[in-house]
């Protein structure tokens, strides 16, 4: 239900016989102030009542001009005011940077967001903005809000703008609000979608991805199990920030999910796409890298005796070239494979399990019955990185 403004217009009425005054109550509806950051409700409101209610309007902005200098928070309320009665694009405009200069991002971003986002206007699918398309300024604005504001970018801006990237870079690097610590992650997520192709391919396969993969594990014991209870295990929620494959989605580019190209999978095939999890990071042999990574390729919601699930185990030297890899555990339907990590060293124990109907991949209506060893084999790394079987005397 709309609220409405009173505003008091006092009508001088003067007549021959008498000096009396008489006060004139007048109601002006005016949206509220909940709703001048509903792109909706503001187009409803300009397309029913127009400048309807200038002159009123035009006193709050003139109170707002008035003691933005002493008052900057009495400027905001009085500009807010002006909108509820006659909503422009200069009122959002200077709405946005009087909130910008008073730090609150957060609302500021509200008021970019009338000004640059289209609304639908009908089940056609037809859009169209608020007031006019804003000019590259005010999408560079935008999106500088986005940032200060939810420390990420909003991509609808981005994409649907058509805003030079380069120059967009070129105003957050000179922009005194935007003071992140270039180290940061968060900073380097955010900077990443102004990158050029040619940026992102080499950061993709450079060492300074894969020393981030490696840095953002947090499991590095040199000894470890993958057993029978633990080989079918997978984290289906966001693991390390780098669970699945895609490096590009709707939020943009991942900077974490770029360490998908270290996985051999891809690197095996770039157009793969990948459940993965990142669990174990050790050193070995001074400069060898160690990962160890699971991949699942299991029907959607199977049982947890059904997934099937393989671990790999991946050396690079010191370039980041890969040298070695093996799957050292996995589970499969009848196959089921278990090692244990000793620094160096490992051993593989292989096993059949059997199911009391014959396996199918999405047959959940099945159950093991039984679980056979059927054979240990050891296993070194060596210094140059190597797998090799070691063969007991």
């Amino acid at each position: 239900m709309k609220t409405f403004l009173y505003a008091f217009i006092m009508l001088m009425i003067v007549s021959a016989c008498s000096e009396d005054q008489e006060q004139i109550l007048v109601e002006v509806p005016a949206l509220h102030a909940s709703e001048i950051y509903h792109n909706d409700d503001v187009k409803k409101y300009i397309l029913k009542y127009g400048k309807e209610h200038h002159d009123i309007a035009a006193s709050y902005l003139n109170k707002a001009h008035a003691v933005k200098d002493k008052n900057l928070k009495k400027a905001i309320y009085f500009l807010k005011r002006s909108i509820t009665l006659e909503p422009t694009a200069e009122s959002y405009t200077e709405l946005a940077q009087l909130l910008s200069e008073d730090k609150n991002y957060s609302e500021a971003y509200d008021a970019y967001d009338v000004l640059a986002r289209k609304i639908y206007l009908d089940m056609s699918g037809r859009s169209e903005y608020v007031f006019s398309k804003p000019d590259d300024n005010i999408i560079i604005e935008y999106i500088i809000m986005s940032i200060l504001a939810h420390n990420g970018i909003d991509n609808y801006s981005l994409s649907e703008a058509g805003v030079d990237k380069q120059k967009i870079r070129a105003r957050l690097i000179s922009d005194e609000r935007f003071n992140y610590d270039t180290s940061n992650v968060d900073h380097k997520n955010i900077m990443i979608q102004f990158w050029t192709e040619e940026e992102v391919e080499n950061y993709r396969k450079s060492l300074d991805n894969l020393n981030a993969l490696l840095k953002s594990v947090a499991d590095t014991a040199s000894v470890f199990e993958i057993n029978q209870k633990n080989v079918s295990q997978f984290k289906y929620d966001d693991f390390n920030g780098i669970n699945y494959s895609e490096e590009f989605d709707d939020d943009g580019i991942d900077l974490r999910r770029m360490a998908v190209y270290y996985l051999k999978e891809k690197q095996d095939d770039p157009e793969a796409w990948l459940h993965y999890n990142i669990n174990h990071s050790l050193r070995a042999h001074g400069q060898l890298n160690v990962l160890v990574y699971a991949i699942d390729t299991s029907a959607t919601a199977c049982p947890i005796e059904m997934r099937e699930i393989y671990h790999r185990l991946v050396i690079y030297d010191g370039d980041g070239k890969i040298v070695s890899d093996k799957i050292i555990a996995f589970q499969s339907g009848e196959n089921l494979q278990t090692v244990s990590f000793n620094k160096d060293h490992f051993e593989i124990s292989t096993y059949k399990r059997s199911w009391k109907k014959p396996y199918q991949k999405r047959d959940f209506d099945n159950e093991i019955v039984n679980t056979e060893l059927l054979s240990k084999k050891s296993y070194i790394v060596t210094a140059s990185g190597e797998i090799i079987e070691s063969i007991s005397q």
